[in-house]
């Protein structure tokens, strides 16, 4: 309990110490864009979910895709018990596919309640409507090598690695050639130049 209570003062410490160096950052170079994000974050997990919130809201209002704030300004809602306005940021997260593994049993029903109302937003349909592909649909790509046959796993890709400011790419494809790797590749733009039906 000892060594409990020294690892919640130094975590404490290092949240306290990273409000203030965004703090700084945003005073000082205020088109830092990962700033209100990351101040955001960390406050909320200092549990100042008021302040956390509006910090997204403006990471959020200068790159509306920036997947991170909206999937934490979501949970800072469910928080503060807004479950409906929740919903909304929760909704632009999933467009971009970066919400955590539902089958986590940690997940408050909360949690789980305003997620399940995102998914099923009409917003989210009618983007994903947009595209003429769908998950599961027979394909070809066009790479290096030429046209490569393929199934559509994923609307709306993005790598992990992405900055909020990196577009989505439309779908990445499962590729029937092992010559890429892990046999998947992106189709960034919904054309038949870039992506077409099997015929």
């Amino acid at each position: 309990s000892n060594n409990s209570n020294r690892y919640m003062m130094k975590y404490k410490l290092l949240l306290k110490a990273s409000v203030k160096l965004f703090r700084q950052a945003i005073k000082e170079l205020p088109r830092l864009d990962f700033a209100h994000c990351n101040l955001g974050l960390a406050l909320m997990y200092s549990a100042e979910y008021e302040e956390a919130g509006k910090m997204l809201e403006i990471a959020i209002q200068r790159c509306s895709y920036d997947c991170k704030a909206n999937y934490t300004l979501g949970i800072i809602r469910i928080l503060l018990k807004n479950c409906t306005e929740a919903i909304s940021p929760l909704r632009q997260a999933v467009k971009h596919n970066t919400l955590l593994d539902l089958s986590d049993d940690g997940i408050s029903e909360d949690y789980k309640e305003a997620l399940y109302k995102a998914l099923a937003s009409d917003d989210v349909d009618d983007l994903k409507s947009d595209l003429r592909f769908r998950v599961g649909d027979q394909v070809e790509c066009n790479v290096d090598e030429g046209w490569r046959k393929g199934i559509v796993s994923k609307l709306w890709f993005r790598e992990l690695i992405w900055s909020s400011e990196h577009p989505s790419v439309p779908y990445q494809v499962l590729l029937d050639d092992d010559e890429y790797v892990n046999n998947f590749v992106q189709a960034p733009y919904d054309d038949d130049q870039c992506i077409r039906k099997v015929f």
